[in-house]
């Protein structure tokens, strides 16, 4: 987690996913604690194996249990000419990927 608050003024986390294919880096995205965008993490975390129960309230997060787990990535182009890495739309447990991701390989997913 961020040690200053974000322009929100609320703490987030900062996920780093590192590609498969280590010639393609890393790619990130944060995570705030701002109540309207709180639902983003949330889902993320029921994605990657927590229950309801435990995101819907106070709980403790042991970054341990996440680091090294595969996901796969939903990205999209960058719409910052001085940030042309494309950005993550979507996060997903490898076992429950959507129907629909097998014919967008092409177009964005990745692991």
């Amino acid at each position: 987690m961020s040690e200053k608050p974000g322009a929100s003024g609320y703490p987030y986390l900062i996920f780093r996913f590192e590609y498969e294919e280590k010639k393609y880096g890393s790619a990130w995205r944060n995570y705030s604690f701002h109540p309207k965008a709180l639902p983003y993490l949330q889902q993320l975390l029921t994605r990657l194996g927590y229950s309801q129960d435990e995101v819907g309230g106070e709980f403790s997060l042991d970054e341990n249990e996440l680091l090294g787990r595969p996901v796969v990535l939903r990205l999209v182009p960058s719409t910052d000419p001085q940030y042309p890495q494309p950005n993550i739309d979507d996060v997903f447990d490898p076992e429950n990927v959507p129907s629909g991701a097998t014919s967008a390989a092409t177009s964005g997913w990745t692991s």
